[in-house]
């Protein structure tokens, strides 16, 4: 089953391309990023969000995730990153574009919050962080977690950990779910 990474605001980096390989993923492993490939090196947090935005923001970003995934012919599992994440949810409740997908992982994506009608397609993991800043995100873990295909859990961690370029990275939790990606589970019990 081929896997699909949507990053997050970041982009294709080195960052991301160890991640891959920490996590033993076969070399058609496909990267779908806000900049169509094009690696960018951000200074700062504002600088990606910045960029980003400039770029299209999250609407371009699921035009284009939805395009690939249309494309697929062979069964595929997404793993998204914050915007990639939101994303990947947007795109799940969409017939065509979930036609291929067998399951998904989702780290802290905060803009599903617009979204909660949405009912994914395949099932979902979702990994919430203890809080988010803009929103009050224990309603939205309640009503995303009682859809039937979606499977959640909260960390006492900041959105952002999995992503060792922020000081939020968190190493016990990476290498968590490295192992349980790379053997192509990943349950929402406590880390």
């Amino acid at each position: 089953m081929r896997t699909i990474i949507a990053t997050d605001i970041f982009g294709r980096n080195q960052f991301l391309l160890q991640f891959i390989q920490d996590c033993q993923l076969p070399a058609d492993t496909l990267i779908v990023d806000p900049y169509l490939g094009i690696e960018h090196q951000f200074a700062s947090q504002e600088q990606a969000y910045q960029c980003f935005i400039d770029n299209g923001g999250l609407d371009a970003y699921i035009a284009s995730l939805s395009q690939i995934l249309v494309n697929q012919t062979e069964p595929c599992r997404l793993i998204g990153f914050s915007a990639g994440a939101s994303a990947i949810w947007r795109v799940l409740a969409n017939d065509s574009s979930a036609a291929h997908v067998e399951k998904a992982l989702c780290f802290y994506p905060g803009r599903i919050r617009h979204y909660q009608g949405l009912v994914p397609l395949k099932p979902l993991t979702i990994v919430f962080p203890a809080k988010e800043a803009h929103f009050d995100l224990a309603p939205v873990i309640e009503k995303v977690s009682n859809k039937e295909m979606v499977s959640a859990r909260q960390l006492p961690l900041a959105h952002g950990f999995m992503n060792r370029q922020l000081s939020v990275f968190d190493e016990a939790a990476y290498w968590h779910y490295v192992k349980e990606i790379s053997v192509g589970e990943v349950s929402v019990e406590k880390i």
